[in-house]
Formats: structure tokens, C-alpha cells, sequence
């Protein structure tokens, strides 16, 4: 019993050890910036575990014709002909690309980063 609780004890010491000289890398890793997507910077998500965060998909759509889209996971997205207009108002004539993600429980919305904040009545408050 002793010497079993001394394996555990040592064994965490060296793991976080391990750790430690793992996160003090001198080594700086190369960044993607990901596309922004929407420029209301309350939007952007800030995943803390970059490797983790939940995938795209894509979808290069006409959008000259309606189109129904089916995710991974089964999400229907129906598009009407000529739904997407440029920043001047003009209807897009050329292939689009939709970028989608899915999230469906609180570690999802964790891995992805997703402002849990809002702010009402100049109060910042978090979602429960």
C-alpha cells in the first residue's frame, strides 16, 4: 500500500515535470489565423485548445439554383436561389462557399471558443 502510493505520487511529479518543460518550449510554433467570417468582433470565437476546436464544413454551392444542404450530422440547410448578395447589393452570380459548424453540448461550445458573455443594460453577464 505504501509503496503503490509512493509509485502514484512520483509518477504525478514527473508528469507534471514533463509537462512543464513541453509548455516552455523556446520554440515558437507557427499560427493559422483562421478567415474571418463576420466582422462583429463580439462573434469571433477564441478556442483554448487550438487542436481541439470543432472542424468546419464546406459546402461550394450555385446560387443561382435552390439548394438543400445536409451536414455531417444531419443539419438540413435550405438556400433559396438567389439569397446571397455582395456589399453593394448586387445578387452574386458565381459558386459560393458556405462554411458550417456544428456544436450540440457545453464541451463543444468550450472547444470552439464561443463568447459565453453578453451585456444588457451595460452589465456584462454570462449565459447559464
Amino acid at each position: 500500500m505504501k509503496n503503490t502510493l509512493k509509485f502514484i505520487c512520483i509518477s504525478i511529479v514527473l508528469i507534471i515535470v514533463a509537462l512543464t518543460f513541453r509548455n516552455c518550449s523556446c520554440e515558437r510554433k507557427k499560427t493559422v489565423s483562421k478567415k474571418q467570417v463576420s466582422n462583429n468582433s463580439n462573434a469571433l470565437t477564441n478556442p483554448p485548445i487550438p487542436e481541439l476546436d470543432i472542424p468546419y464544413q464546406n459546402f461550394k454551392i450555385n446560387p443561382n439554383t435552390s439548394v438543400v444542404l445536409y451536414s455531417k450530422y444531419g443539419t438540413e440547410i435550405k438556400i433559396p436561389a438567389k439569397a446571397f448578395l455582395d456589399e453593394n447589393g448586387n445578387k452574386i452570380k458565381n459558386e459560393v462557399e458556405l462554411s458550417f459548424r456544428e456544436f450540440y453540448n457545453p464541451l463543444d461550445f468550450y472547444l470552439a471558443g464561443i463568447p459565453m458573455n453578453y451585456e444588457e443594460s451595460g452589465i456584462v453577464k454570462a449565459f447559464e
